[in-house]
Protein backbone atom coordinates (compact mmCIF):
# COMPACT_ATOMS: atom_id res chain seq x y z
CA UNK A 1 0.00 0.00 0.00
CA UNK A 2 1.57 3.23 -1.15
CA UNK A 3 1.47 6.20 1.41
CA UNK A 4 -1.72 7.83 -1.00
CA UNK A 5 -3.93 4.93 -0.42
CA UNK A 6 -3.42 5.42 3.45
CA UNK A 7 -6.57 6.49 5.96
CA UNK A 8 -5.75 9.65 7.02
CA UNK A 9 -8.05 9.22 10.20
CA UNK A 10 -6.93 5.59 10.83
CA UNK A 11 -2.97 7.04 10.42
CA UNK A 12 -3.83 9.67 13.47
CA UNK A 13 -5.20 6.80 15.20
CA UNK A 14 -2.39 5.61 15.31
CA UNK A 15 -0.49 8.17 15.97
CA UNK A 16 -2.33 8.98 18.60
CA UNK A 17 -2.22 5.31 20.39
CA UNK A 18 1.70 6.09 20.00
CA UNK A 19 1.21 9.10 22.02
CA UNK A 20 -0.90 7.88 24.56
CA UNK A 21 1.38 4.74 25.43
CA UNK A 22 4.27 7.37 25.19
CA UNK A 23 2.67 9.69 27.56
CA UNK A 24 1.45 6.57 29.68
CA UNK A 25 4.96 5.44 30.33
CA UNK A 26 6.12 8.95 30.95
CA UNK A 27 3.84 9.53 33.83
CA UNK A 28 5.57 5.96 35.50
CA UNK A 29 8.77 7.59 35.41
CA UNK A 30 10.63 4.20 34.24
CA UNK A 31 14.27 5.40 33.33
CA UNK A 32 14.35 1.98 31.36
CA UNK A 33 11.71 2.82 28.46
CA UNK A 34 12.80 4.66 25.40
CA UNK A 35 10.69 7.62 25.06
CA UNK A 36 9.87 10.03 22.10
CA UNK A 37 11.93 13.65 23.25
CA UNK A 38 9.24 16.51 23.95
CA UNK A 39 9.94 18.00 20.20
CA UNK A 40 9.15 14.49 18.46
CA UNK A 41 5.74 14.41 20.98
CA UNK A 42 4.61 17.60 20.20
CA UNK A 43 5.60 17.19 16.11
CA UNK A 44 3.60 14.11 16.42
CA UNK A 45 0.82 16.26 17.88
CA UNK A 46 0.94 18.36 15.23
CA UNK A 47 1.14 15.62 12.01
CA UNK A 48 -1.76 14.21 14.00
CA UNK A 49 -3.80 17.42 13.70
CA UNK A 50 -2.58 18.06 10.08
CA UNK A 51 -4.00 14.28 9.30
CA UNK A 52 -7.40 15.67 10.78
CA UNK A 53 -7.59 18.77 9.03
CA UNK A 54 -7.73 16.74 5.60
CA UNK A 55 -10.68 14.15 7.27
CA UNK A 56 -14.58 15.04 6.56
CA UNK A 57 -16.62 14.60 10.11
CA UNK A 58 -18.96 13.13 8.21
CA UNK A 59 -16.82 10.29 6.55
CA UNK A 60 -17.40 8.80 10.09
CA UNK A 61 -18.72 10.99 12.98
CA UNK A 62 -17.85 8.95 15.93
CA UNK A 63 -14.51 8.14 14.66
CA UNK A 64 -13.32 11.25 13.94
CA UNK A 65 -14.41 12.60 17.16
CA UNK A 66 -12.60 9.73 18.94
CA UNK A 67 -9.42 11.05 17.43
CA UNK A 68 -10.41 14.74 17.64
CA UNK A 69 -10.97 14.06 21.35
CA UNK A 70 -8.22 12.11 22.02
CA UNK A 71 -6.23 14.88 19.92
CA UNK A 72 -7.44 17.50 22.26
CA UNK A 73 -6.91 15.56 25.62
CA UNK A 74 -2.82 14.63 24.78
CA UNK A 75 -2.35 18.30 23.55
CA UNK A 76 -4.15 19.50 27.08
CA UNK A 77 -1.90 16.93 28.98
CA UNK A 78 1.03 18.59 27.09
CA UNK A 79 0.29 22.28 28.60
CA UNK A 80 -0.60 21.19 32.15
CA UNK A 81 -4.57 21.78 31.84
CA UNK A 82 -7.43 19.67 32.25
CA UNK A 83 -8.76 17.09 30.10
CA UNK A 84 -12.38 18.28 30.08
CA UNK A 85 -14.27 15.10 30.46
CA UNK A 86 -10.73 12.42 30.33
CA UNK A 87 -11.24 9.26 28.90
CA UNK A 88 -15.53 9.26 29.31
CA UNK A 89 -15.91 11.24 25.96
CA UNK A 90 -13.43 9.38 24.32
CA UNK A 91 -14.46 5.77 25.32
CA UNK A 92 -18.35 6.83 24.27
CA UNK A 93 -17.06 7.78 20.98
CA UNK A 94 -14.99 5.10 21.04
CA UNK A 95 -17.77 2.64 21.57
CA UNK A 96 -20.34 4.77 19.18
CA UNK A 97 -17.79 2.78 16.73
CA UNK A 98 -17.23 -0.40 17.75
CA UNK A 99 -20.68 -1.53 19.62
CA UNK A 100 -19.42 -2.09 23.04
CA UNK A 101 -20.84 -0.97 26.67
CA UNK A 102 -20.35 3.09 27.40
CA UNK A 103 -20.71 5.40 30.32
CA UNK A 104 -21.01 8.09 28.44
CA UNK A 105 -23.44 7.58 25.15
CA UNK A 106 -23.21 9.74 21.83
CA UNK A 107 -25.59 7.36 19.94
CA UNK A 108 -23.78 5.17 17.36
CA UNK A 109 -24.35 1.47 17.12
CA UNK A 110 -25.10 -0.90 20.72
CA UNK A 111 -24.37 -4.67 20.53
CA UNK A 112 -25.60 -6.75 23.79
CA UNK A 113 -22.95 -8.71 25.38
CA UNK A 114 -20.12 -6.73 23.03
CA UNK A 115 -16.75 -6.46 25.02
CA UNK A 116 -15.06 -3.03 25.54
CA UNK A 117 -12.44 -1.72 23.28
CA UNK A 118 -9.65 -1.91 25.56
CA UNK A 119 -10.67 -5.63 25.90
CA UNK A 120 -11.07 -6.47 22.50
CA UNK A 121 -7.68 -4.22 21.79
CA UNK A 122 -5.94 -6.28 24.17
CA UNK A 123 -7.06 -9.64 22.94
CA UNK A 124 -6.23 -8.12 19.25
CA UNK A 125 -2.77 -7.74 20.95
CA UNK A 126 -2.44 -11.42 22.42
CA UNK A 127 -3.03 -12.61 19.39
CA UNK A 128 -0.72 -11.14 17.53
CA UNK A 129 2.19 -11.81 20.47
CA UNK A 130 1.28 -15.57 20.57
CA UNK A 131 1.41 -15.87 16.90
CA UNK A 132 4.81 -14.08 16.39
CA UNK A 133 6.25 -15.08 19.45
CA UNK A 134 5.69 -18.49 20.18
CA UNK A 135 8.72 -18.88 22.37
CA UNK A 136 7.39 -16.29 25.25
CA UNK A 137 3.89 -18.05 25.08
CA UNK A 138 4.24 -18.98 28.94
CA UNK A 139 4.88 -15.34 29.48
CA UNK A 140 2.18 -14.20 27.47
CA UNK A 141 -0.34 -16.73 29.67
CA UNK A 142 0.93 -14.74 32.69
CA UNK A 143 0.15 -11.81 31.35
CA UNK A 144 -3.43 -12.39 30.00
CA UNK A 145 -4.30 -13.56 33.23
CA UNK A 146 -3.39 -10.29 34.69
CA UNK A 147 -4.67 -8.13 32.12
CA UNK A 148 -7.42 -10.53 30.53
CA UNK A 149 -8.45 -12.82 33.11
CA UNK A 150 -7.70 -15.64 30.76
CA UNK A 151 -6.62 -18.63 33.14
CA UNK A 152 -3.93 -20.65 31.21
CA UNK A 153 -2.54 -21.59 28.40
CA UNK A 154 -5.42 -23.89 27.10
CA UNK A 155 -7.83 -20.96 27.08
CA UNK A 156 -5.52 -18.37 25.39
CA UNK A 157 -5.24 -20.88 22.56
CA UNK A 158 -8.48 -21.72 22.65
CA UNK A 159 -9.29 -17.87 22.20
CA UNK A 160 -6.82 -17.54 19.39
CA UNK A 161 -8.29 -21.07 17.64
CA UNK A 162 -11.71 -19.35 17.83
CA UNK A 163 -10.40 -15.75 16.57
CA UNK A 164 -8.66 -17.69 13.57
CA UNK A 165 -12.41 -19.17 12.59
CA UNK A 166 -14.03 -16.28 13.03
CA UNK A 167 -11.70 -13.72 11.26
CA UNK A 168 -11.78 -12.20 7.83
CA UNK A 169 -9.71 -9.72 7.15
CA UNK A 170 -12.74 -7.83 5.64
CA UNK A 171 -13.51 -6.70 8.79
CA UNK A 172 -17.34 -6.27 7.51
CA UNK A 173 -17.03 -9.76 7.08
CA UNK A 174 -15.33 -10.95 10.13
CA UNK A 175 -17.65 -12.31 13.17
CA UNK A 176 -15.19 -10.77 15.67
CA UNK A 177 -14.64 -7.72 17.61
CA UNK A 178 -10.94 -8.36 17.63
CA UNK A 179 -10.26 -8.19 13.64
CA UNK A 180 -10.98 -4.59 13.76
CA UNK A 181 -7.15 -3.75 15.92
CA UNK A 182 -5.30 -6.62 13.99
CA UNK A 183 -4.13 -3.80 11.44
CA UNK A 184 -2.93 -1.64 14.39
CA UNK A 185 -1.53 -3.99 16.45
CA UNK A 186 0.54 -5.50 13.80
CA UNK A 187 1.90 -1.96 13.10
CA UNK A 188 3.08 -1.49 16.99
CA UNK A 189 4.53 -5.09 16.75
CA UNK A 190 6.27 -4.56 13.83
CA UNK A 191 7.23 -0.74 13.25
CA UNK A 192 7.54 0.35 16.89
CA UNK A 193 8.50 -2.51 19.01
CA UNK A 194 5.47 -3.79 20.65
CA UNK A 195 6.50 -7.25 22.12
CA UNK A 196 4.81 -8.19 25.11
CA UNK A 197 0.94 -7.68 26.51
CA UNK A 198 2.21 -4.98 28.91
CA UNK A 199 2.97 -2.59 25.82
CA UNK A 200 -0.91 -2.13 25.17
CA UNK A 201 -2.23 -1.74 28.72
Amino acid sequence: MSGADLDPLDEAGKLLLFLAVSQARLAVQNPQENRVSQAEYQAALAQVRRLLADVSPAQDPHKFMAAKTALESLEAIERGEAMLGGMGPFRGFAEGVLGGPREVSFGGIKIARKPTAEEAFLKAALVVLWEKFPERRPELVKEARKHLGILNQKQVAKMVDNFNQRHDVDIAASRTPISIHIPLVTDLVTNHGYTCLSDFV
